[in-house]
């Protein structure tokens, strides 16, 4: 699978709305007028998308090791490595 080519992670967050790589500037959030706590989580869910894209490629990698039980329910074999990466993925993106 070819990986879009994007500025390398991680992507951090700075001044609560602007978003940094590597000493790049990435994206602002920020509005003119008052701050506020919606533009803090945009700017949040933006540093977030190296490891939310990371994860989501290791769990799709992972697709195949689908199987199905007995009773017909289908349940997927997550190492626990790319379960804690796509949680460390998801709280810096929702800040929990």
């Amino acid at each position: 699978m070819t990986m879009t080519q994007h500025t390398p992670g991680p992507w951090n967050c700075a001044q609560a709305t602007a978003v940094y790589a590597n000493g790049r500037w990435i994206a602002d959030t920020s509005q003119p007028g008052a701050f506020t706590e919606e533009q803090a989580a945009n700017a949040r869910l933006i540093a977030a998308a190296p490891e939310l894209l990371t994860a989501l490629v290791k769990v799709i990698g992972h697709a195949g090791d689908i199987y199905v039980d007995s009773d017909g329910y289908a349940h997927i074999d997550l190492a626990n490595d790319l379960i804690i990466a796509a949680r460390d993925a998801i709280a810096k993106a929702t800040q929990a």
